[in-house]
């Protein structure tokens, strides 16, 4: 954990944003895995001061809702490297999961003027999931 911080000395010190930004659309691509799964997400939320709180239907079409907080660090003006830690609710009929699944994500985000794009990680958390790769898109609004 101390490499992290050498690393990227911002990440544990996120600055406030003074933007609000809006999450719309995302899909993901599961590894591994032959059962097939939904993978258009209908992704709609907002994050303001690095808390973002979301709704999208998730992998196995059921409706989802989350709560994170997003650390990053600038790798250039247009590009961040973060890491997403969160709740997830929506998932607790399926086995493998708990009715509140916790989760951390890395990612990597970038824009072009106030449109941004999101890669992002989210690795399995049971012998019984598999790890996702997420694509999402989202736009600043400067408040």
């Amino acid at each position: 954990m101390f490499l992290i911080f050498l690393t990227f000395p911002e990440i544990s010190l996120s600055k406030k944003n003074e933007y609000f930004e809006l999450k719309v659309g995302a899909w993901s691509k599961h590894l591994g895995s032959k059962q097939e799964y939904n993978e258009t997400h209908n992704l709609l939320g907002g994050t303001y001061n690095n808390i973002s709180i979301f709704t999208f239907i998730n992998s196995y079409n059921s409706r989802s809702y989350g709560i994170s907080y997003q650390y990053y660090s600038p790798l250039s003006g247009n590009v961040n490297l973060g890491l997403s830690g969160g709740l997830l609710y929506g998932y607790g009929h399926i086995s493998g999961y708990e009715i509140i699944t916790p989760y951390v994500a890395p990612y990597i985000d970038i824009y072009i003027y106030d449109f941004g794009l999101a890669l992002s990680y989210v690795p399995a958390i049971s012998s019984t999931t598999d790890g996702v790769i997420l694509f999402s898109s989202k736009i600043k609004f400067k408040i």
